[in-house]
C-alpha cells in the first residue's frame, strides 16, 4: 500500500501522524526497506523482528473445477463485487452456507461476514482481494478464480505481490498443517508469482500539507500543482516522491463551475482543503452530493443529513447511503464544524445490519441470468444475454 498511486499518502500520513508511544507496522519482506528509510529520514528510532510461516504454504498440482471441486474452509478469489455475489449465489444454490467480502462492503457488514467464517455458520467464502487486507480467517485453501484484475485503468495480471498476499491467508496455525492455493484458470502465471521474488518497495508518496497551502504566496492552482512538482527536486534524496494532486484537480473543475453559479470567491488554501474531501470523483452521486454539501455550507445554511436508504433490498443502494454517510462525516470534519456523531454511527450501524439481512437471505438473487430469456449464466460469462438471444436479436436485425 505505501508504494500505491493514490493511497500511499495515506499510509505514511498514518504512520507518522498518529497518536501513541509505540506503533507496532506489520509488512512484507520487499516493503520493510523503505519503512526503514521512512524512519530514519524522519529520526524515528525503530526495532525490526522477523517472522516466518510457521505452516507450508503449496501449490495443488491437481487442476480444479468450478463447482464441482469446492470443499469446505475453501477462499474462493475474484476480483469485482458483482463476480463475488454471481459466485457466492451458484454455491448457495447448490446447498453450501457462504460468506462475501469485497471492497465497498461497510466495515460492520464486513465484521459480520468474518464472524460467520469463523465460527463454522459458513463454509465457504468468496472474496475480491480485500482479503489481502491483514484479515486472519480458518482458511485451507485459496482458489483464484481469475488471474487478472482491473486496475482502475487496465486489465492485467496480478502482480507477484498481490499473489503472495493473497495466498498467504491460507492455513491458519492451530487449525490446519499447512496452507493450499489452486486455480481454475491462469495456473501457470499464478504458480509463477506465487514463488516469484519480488523486488523492494523503492518510495511512498508525500502528502501535500494544508499548512504548506496556506503559505503559498499565490491564489492560483495551476500554479500551485507545477510548484509542487518541482519540489520533486528538493526531496530527490527522500523515501519519496511528491503525491500527484491529479483527484484534487478533477474535483476543482467542478467546485469552480459551482462557485461560479454561486457568484462566490474562495482563497486557494480553501478551495483545495474542500477538495481533498476523500470520495470517488467517479461515482456521480457522490460527486453531486459533495456538491450540494459545500453549495449549503457556503450559502451558511445547516448540513442536513444526506438523504439515505435504511430499509432497502436493493444492496447498492444501501451502499451507496453507507458512502454518502462516510462523506458527509469526512466534510464536516475537514471544516471542522460540529454534529451529532453519535446518529451517524447509528445511521451505519442500521445500514449495515440491512445489507448483512439481505445478502444473507437475498443471496441467490445475484445469479447471473439473460436479460432477455432469463436463463441461467456462466459466472464469467461475458455478455448480458445468452447465445441463443444474442443470435436471434442479430438474425431479426439482419433480417429487417
Amino acid at each position: 500500500m505505501l508504494s500505491d498511486h493514490d493511497r500511499g499518502s495515506y499510509w505514511v500520513k498514518a504512520i507518522l501522524g498518529v497518536q501513541a508511544k509505540e506503533i507496532h507496522l506489520i509488512t512484507a519482506p520487499h516493503a520493510l526497506s523503505l519503512i526503514k528509510k521512512i524512519l530514519s529520514f524522519h529520526g524515528f528510532g525503530f526495532e525490526i523482528v522477523q517472522h516466518e510461516r510457521n505452516t507450508p504454504l503449496l501449490w495443488e498440482e491437481k487442476s480444479c473445477r468450478f463447482p464441482t471441486d469446492i470443499k469446505n474452509a475453501d477462499a474462493l478469489i475474484v476480483f469485482s463485487k458483482r463476480k463475488v455475489l454471481n459466485i457466492a449465489a451458484i454455491l448457495l444454490k447448490k446447498g453450501f452456507t457462504v460468506s462475501v467480502l469485497y471492497g465497498s462492503m461497510p466495515p460492520e457488514t464486513r465484521r459480520k461476514q468474518m464472524e460467520q467464517f469463523r465460527k463454522g455458520f459458513s463454509k465457504i467464502l468468496v472474496s475480491t482481494d480485500a482479503i489481502g487486507m491483514g484479515l486472519n480467517l480458518p482458511i485451507k485453501r485459496i482458489l483464484f478464480m481469475e488471474n487478472e484484475k482491473f486496475d482502475g485503468k487496465n486489465v492485467r495480471l496480478l502482480k507477484p505481490e498481490e499473489v503472495q498476499q493473497i495466498a498467504g491467508r491460507a492455513g491458519r496455525e492451530g487449525i490446519y498443517e499447512k496452507g493450499l492455493v489452486n486455480a481454475t484458470k491462469g495456473s501457470k502465471s499464478l504458480k509463477k508469482s506465487l514463488k516469484a521474488i519480488v523486488q523492494d518497495i523503492e518510495f511512498s508518496y508525500l502528502p501535500i500539507s494544508q499548512d504548506s497551502i496556506k503559505m503559498f504566496p499565490y491564489e492560483s492552482f495551476e500554479l500551485l500543482k507545477r510548484t509542487w512538482e518541482f519540489y520533486q527536486i528538493e526531496i530527490k534524496d527522500s523515501p519519496y516522491k511528491v503525491h500527484p494532486l491529479n483527484e484534487v484537480e478533477a474535483k476543482m473543475a467542478y467546485l469552480e463551475r459551482k462557485l461560479n453559479n454561486l457568484d462566490i470567491e474562495l482563497p486557494l488554501s480553501k478551495k483545495v482543503s474542500l477538495c481533498s474531501v476523500p470520495f470517488s470523483i467517479d461515482e456521480q452521486h457522490m460527486t453531486q452530493c459533495w456538491l450540494e454539501m459545500i453549495k449549503e455550507y457556503l450559502l451558511g445554511n445547516e448540513l442536513k443529513y444526506p438523504h439515505v436508504y435504511t430499509d432497502s433490498s436493493d444492496v447498492e443502494k444501501l451502499e451507496n447511503s453507507y458512502k454518502k454517510l462516510s462523506l458527509y462525516t469526512s466534510f464536516l470534519y475537514s471544516q471542522s464544524i460540529d454534529f451529532d456523531e453519535d446518529k451517524v454511527i447509528d445511521l451505519k450501524e442500521e445500514i449495515s445490519k440491512k445489507i448483512f439481512q439481505v445478502l444473507s437471505k437475498n443471496l441467490t438473487t445475484f445469479i447471473k441470468k439473460c436479460t432477455q430469456c432469463g436463463k441461467q449464466l456462466a459466472w464469467d460469462f461475458p455478455h448480458r444475454n445468452c447465445e441463443k438471444c444474442h443470435r436471434n436479436r442479430y438474425y431479426f436485425e439482419d433480417y429487417y
